[in-house]
């Protein structure tokens, strides 16, 4: 936090542009730090009556959210600085292969095919890179292109953090 704050001051007092990326980044970096020590943290919960084998999975689906977020921030991003054209390049090119890769893991991931929509943290992330990617990157097409994910999604973004937190 004290590293973030310096930058924050450095940018604020000098205007830089490499010192606001690397605020962003740093932001970015906690941010992470922060979504995996509560993931970790639900991961080592004992199995329960509704989780007969432990919590384990929340982390890898966390994970996969974080990675879907950040290739989807990197893609905008890169699009800003760079235009379109961005995307022919072998950087953007591999952006756009992360998000196509992350999705389609995310189909196949067990607690997608198995419906379980609890509104855990690593739920939470997906569904937020997800609804990222609608909004900035709407001609990846995700809802109709992975049903079952646009399903759970749709599920799991009924819960109350969703619902009292909607855009208006």
């Amino acid at each position: 936090m004290l590293l973030i704050a310096a930058k924050t001051v450095a940018w604020l007092m000098t205007g830089s542009v490499s010192l606001l990326a690397s605020l962003v980044d740093s932001v970015m970096d906690s941010l992470a730090s922060l979504i995996n020590f509560f993931a970790i943290r639900y991961s080592l919960v004992p199995a329960d009556e509704e989780h007969r084998f432990g919590h384990g999975k929340a982390e890898a689906l966390a994970g996969l959210g974080q990675g879907l977020m950040e290739a989807a921030f990197n893609v905008v991003i890169g699009r800003k600085h760079g235009g379109p054209d961005v995307d022919e390049t072998l950087l953007g090119n591999r952006r756009l292969k992360a998000i196509e890769r992350t999705l389609v893991t995310l189909e196949a991931h067990p607690s997608v095919l198995a419906g379980h929509t609890q509104c855990t943290l690593g739920a939470i992330v997906v569904a937020v890179a997800l609804a990222y990617l609608s909004f900035r990157l709407p001609a990846f097409d995700w809802p109709n292109r992975f049903p079952r994910l646009q399903a759970w999604f749709a599920k799991v973004t009924e819960c109350d953090s969703f619902a009292l937190t909607a855009f208006e």
